[in-house]
């Protein structure tokens, strides 16, 4: 097993606390979410807001115009980012009932500088300091869409109290805390996924050849048309790029839709160069975000000595209450032997040898006895184990998640064949009858070699 603390017999060092005091609870950095925000009143939203939604309904028609000469293509869609000075309970419903309008996604930011449009007042009615919360909400919409909420808009700006058709009046709110109005960009796509201070270290390192990898998470569309079609379209341009896609992935139940690909460098160099906007990977509507994807990596340290007993009478038994998502740990072994429930359904067992298989058989040892230099009572209940990590190609003593796998996607379905599948070792439903093994004393570190 892994050096867990330090040698038996050695003192830990003392920490040092504080004497306790009382006190009142710190008042919070932030207002109170349910104080409301000032804001402009319908003429000045108009001033603001009105060239926004033109911008959006001409970058419609730009893209319209591009596909007049293919009468079969769809009506362009864009994603458009509502940005807002607080939330608004009912937007996703009130979206639902505009027609070409889909509700995407749902970003409840913290809090920002208050301006001339949207501030708190204090006690005296004198505008205050505070910053104000920030609520961001992407919807995918067409011409059609856009020309209805211009409509809806005007209506509001000509009387505030109008009475919208049944489900929209939460737009209403929308008009009045809308901070502003615009396309997701290039920019976005890459802004929160430290996507180029990464492309920059990889060209730095390995230069213009090669590829490095990436996650491409697309917009979940609740149509099954509308996410083949935006699947194709991401994979044609990675195939016009010359990109390799390893794997695909849609998980209706969480949402989550992604490609995983091999970029060639000469791309990064493109991006670094000119700017996301170079490249149609950060161009197209169907992504939402594009990141770096590194294969996840465990490696075990040198092995400690410990002197531990593994008596067979403490043998668990009945169904397992932990899961363990690992490496293949080494189930023969003496404290390890009756006390996995290995469920290996892409059989990544053939891939270990017997030496290879640490970091699995340490974790196993550690949540079923605890730390080795002071064991205690062992777990009571088998340990379910689903393999994610095969062993790494080059170094000996790592373990690595497959390469042509999602992350996301695999630890899914891991989850889902535990609670939702009949995992023939599955926790909870199924008991396990387990034999007593002998009483061991074990000289040396749990490991596999």
């Amino acid at each position: 097993m892994a050096n867990a603390g330090p040698p038996v017999g050695e003192l830990r060092p003392l920490l040092a606390f504080p004497a306790p005091v009382t006190g009142k609870i710190p008042p919070s950095d932030q207002p109170n979410r349910f104080r409301p925000v000032k804001r402009p009143g319908p003429g000045r939203q108009g001033t603001r807001i009105t060239p926004q939604f033109t911008a959006l309904r001409e970058a419609l028609e730009g893209g319209r115009a591009q596909l007049a000469e293919a009468t079969t293509a769809p009506d362009p869609e864009l994603v458009a980012v509502f940005d807002l000075a607080g939330p608004v309970d009912g937007f996703l419903r009130a979206a639902g009932q505009v027609e070409g309008l889909e509700f995407l996604s749902e970003l409840q930011e913290d809090y920002i500088e208050s301006d001339d449009d949207f501030f708190y007042e204090d006690k005296g009615g004198e505008r205050s300091d505070d910053n104000v919360p920030q609520s961001l909400y992407m919807v995918m919409t067409n011409a059609q869409a856009v020309t209805e909420l211009i409509r809806l808009f005007e209506l509001w700006q000509q009387d505030p109290k109008v009475k919208f058709a049944r489900g929209l009046n939460p737009l209403k709110d929308v008009f009045g805390l809308l901070r502003g109005i615009r396309r997701w960009g290039p920019e976005d796509r890459v802004r929160e996924t430290g996507l180029l201070d990464q492309w920059r270290e990889d060209l730095e390192v390995v230069g213009a050849q090669g590829v490095t990898r990436v996650e491409i998470e697309l917009w979940y569309r609740r149509d099954v048309t509308a996410r083949r079609a935006a699947e194709d379209e991401v994979r044609r341009i990675l195939r016009e790029a010359g990109a390799e896609v390893l794997a695909s992935a849609e998980r209706p139940e969480i949402a989550y839709h992604a490609v995983l690909a091999n970029v060639p460098m000469s791309e990064v160099e493109r991006v670094l160069a000119d700017g996301p906007h170079a490249i149609d990977l950060l161009r197209t509507e169907s992504v939402m975000m594009v990141s770096t994807s590194r294969a996840m990596i465990v490696e075990t340290s040198d092995p400690v000595t410990v002197l531990a007993q593994f008596d067979g009478a403490s043998v668990p038994s009945g169904p397992p209450r932990v899961a363990l998502l690992d490496g293949v740990p080494f189930a023969n072994h003496a404290a390890l032997d009756g006390r996995l429930r290995i469920d290996d359904p892409d059989d990544w067992t053939t891939k270990y040898g017997t030496g290879r298989r640490r970091h699995g058989t340490a974790m196993a040892s550690l949540i079923s006895h605890g730390d080795l230099s002071d064991p205690g009572s062992p777990l009571l209940q088998p340990i379910y184990v689903r393999p994610i990590f095969e062993p790494h190609p080059v170094l000996t003593r790592a373990e690595v998640v497959p390469e042509h796998e999602l992350l996301v996607d695999l630890i899914h379905r891991c989850f889902h064949r535990i609670f939702e599948e009949t995992a023939p070792t599955r926790p909870r439903r199924q008991a396990f009858a387990s034999s007593p093994s002998p009483s061991v004393t074990l000289h040396g570190s749990l490991s596999a070699d």
